[in-house]
């Protein structure tokens, strides 16, 4: 080869030496914890982690597969996920040895963003007298199996005292409903995300009514449960249902981990409920539920600093 083209090619060999080891940007991976494969967790997990990856610069972002959130509480305790969805009492009973969390206690989980609620539904046929939650003494109840049965409703029904008064039928969603269709029981207590199907369907196919959570009963609840707050189910959400219907509502929460870096949490609260938030809203009906202003609804759990840098930007108020 020639020398002059010989220097030419040393040169250009030098400098592509050089740019190819300026150091490349660092990627920082993270994992949102969600539920079981096709479930509504799942979804909106994994749609948090594809606007997350697409917008934060430099993020990559996957969303794993879990019992949901006993499951994603313990996983952020114990520092193998950086992000996770969970119903409020799963991080407040981390933080407080209590529930499933009773032999074990993780207090470095930090709030993040508050999503979509599940009320309290408490069932009736149209034509019940039973008006008041006082009045299910002495009649068949079915109620949701699981933590409703077992801790959520004992306490409702105790501050109306009327606990281990009634005949207590711990069952599923579908056979909730079908024993008060079919009058096996005379009211269904059901906790979960409203409209749901099961209702809907029972309230198509037969005049039904709400039971209401009063005020007083409902603080007095929450002195116990306080990732609980009052709200009302808004009118027209079921067939026939004219009225709102005030109730407990449990919502679900974003939380992170106390040692995630401040800025990071940051950005990806503001992509979720701030500049990308269109893209959020579109994964799925539930998911644009976590908005900006519910910052602080139910926080059971210290905010992180990077999500509290997000909120004073925006002017909301975190109590």
């Amino acid at each position: 080869m020639h020398r002059r083209n010989l220097a030419v090619l040393a040169a250009a060999t030098a400098i592509g030496a050089i740019l190819g080891a300026a150091p490349a940007q660092a990627q920082t991976f993270i994992t949102f914890g969600g539920g079981s494969t096709g479930g509504a967790f799942h979804v909106i997990s994994a749609g948090m982690a594809r606007v997350v990856e697409k917008n934060v610069p430099n993020v990559r972002a996957t969303a794993r597969v879990t019992a949901a959130t006993i499951e994603n509480t313990r996983l952020l305790g114990q520092r193998r996920i950086e992000f996770a969805l969970a119903a409020s009492d799963g991080p407040f009973n981390a933080a407080h040895s209590k529930g499933a969390f009773a032999n074990e206690k993780y207090d470095n989980i930090r709030y993040v963003a508050t999503g979509y609620s599940s009320p309290f539904q408490i069932i009736v046929a149209a034509n019940s007298n039973l008006r008041s939650i006082s009045n299910l003494a002495g009649q068949r109840v079915g109620v949701l199996v699981g933590v409703t049965g077992q801790d959520w409703f004992p306490r409702v029904a105790e501050t109306y005292g009327i606990n281990g008064r009634f005949q207590q039928f711990l069952l599923r969603a579908a056979e909730l409903m079908n024993s008060l269709r079919d009058g096996n029981i005379d009211a269904a207590v059901y906790s979960g995300a409203a409209p749901t199907p099961a209702i809907t369907d029972l309230a198509t196919s037969r005049p039904v009514r709400f039971v209401p959570i009063d005020r007083e009963r409902a603080n007095q609840v929450i002195q116990t449960h306080p990732f609980f707050y009052f709200d009302a189910i808004p009118a027209n959400t079921y067939p026939g249902q004219t009225e709102a219907v005030s109730t407990l509502f449990n919502p679900i929460l974003l939380v992170t981990r106390a040692d995630v870096p401040d800025d990071l949490v940051y950005a990806v609260t503001k992509a979720l409920l701030d500049t990308h938030h269109a893209e959020l809203r579109a994964i799925h009906p539930a998911a644009g539920e976590f908005r900006t202003q519910n910052g602080g609804r139910s926080m059971v759990v210290p905010i992180h600093p990077g999500a509290a840098r997000f909120y004073a930007e925006k002017g909301v108020t975190i109590r």
